[in-house]
């Protein structure tokens, strides 16, 4: 199994692969690095997403209604949750309008993710990087550190084998600042050592 990289949009499951050399992969690996999540309470004192105007909506009039609250599973912790988050939207919305026109010029002077730039650059389908994040998986082999057979020639010469293992890593890596919502934990930075 060669050394690869491979990237998939989590919302069209379409998924691009290309074989690296060891020298690409450690490239790949090093450039694989997202943005981070904003947590609740910074999230609903300035919009995170400002990239478009679906994300800047959610982000900008009910942030914690549409990002969090909607999302509990439980009915009467899901009512709680909503009137909660309705209020606290509604208290924060002067904060939001103040901090939206710094915001939405600071992310437009912030220069694209290194990993979408490659992914641009190696011409993959925009189907794929279209999404805010998408999830890489970086596969390679590698000699076993232990030996895997021993044995001793007749004439006394001792011999060893090792074998190749498979190794795989896969992460999800933002594209733009994320807020941080239920089944986010799973987002994250980017690929680490």
């Amino acid at each position: 199994m060669p050394t690869y990289v491979q990237v998939t949009n989590p919302q069209n499951n379409l998924s691009w692969e290309k074989q690296l050399s060891n020298e690409e992969l450690a490239q790949v690996r090093d450039i694989a690095k997202g943005q981070p999540t904003i947590n609740i309470f910074p999230a609903t004192l300035k919009p995170v997403r400002t990239d478009n105007w679906e994300n800047f909506s959610k982000d900008f009039f009910l942030p914690t209604l549409v990002n969090h609250a909607i999302k509990v599973q439980h009915a009467v912790g899901k009512i709680f949750a909503i009137l909660g988050a309705l209020i606290l939207d509604l208290i924060t919305f002067p904060i939001r309008l103040i901090t939206c026109i710094p915001r939405v010029l600071n992310n437009s002077k912030k220069s694209e993710n290194p990993l979408y730039q490659y992914l641009q650059a190696n011409g993959v389908d925009r189907n794929i990087s279209e999404s805010d994040h998408v999830t890489v998986k970086l596969g390679w082999e590698s000699t076993s550190q232990y030996p895997t057979s021993q044995w001793t020639t007749r004439d006394g010469v001792f011999h060893q084998k090792h074998s190749q293992e498979q190794h795989w890593y896969k992460k999800p890596v933002n594209f733009i600042e994320l807020p941080t919502y239920e089944g986010s934990d799973k987002l994250s930075g980017g690929i680490s050592g």
